[in-house]
């Protein structure tokens, strides 16, 4: 399976979990949802609640006009992720 272009979204119900170049998670939040973070370390304050809010504009500046992938489409994030969760 192939990789299909990213559509502009006409609300705000997205999240992007970016990895940098660093290696260092960020979370964008569009205002139409809530992200909770479950932390199974801290079992006596285990659930978090995102409170950090993207907007509509940042969120499509960083996905750009690039490709989305998938699982189970034949790009190097695909395998690398398929042999994780395998």
């Amino acid at each position: 399976m192939s990789k299909v272009r990213a559509t502009r979204a006409t609300d705000d119900r997205r999240v992007i979990v970016r990895i940098n170049e660093d290696g260092l998670i960020e979370y964008y939040v569009g205002s139409g949802v809530q992200l909770f973070i479950v932390d199974e370390g801290v079992p006596s304050d285990r659930v978090y609640r995102w409170s950090g809010v993207a907007t509509h504009e940042e969120i499509d500046q960083i996905m750009g006009d690039d490709p989305i992938g998938h699982r189970f489409d034949d790009s190097e994030n695909a395998r690398k992720l398929g042999q994780r969760l395998n």
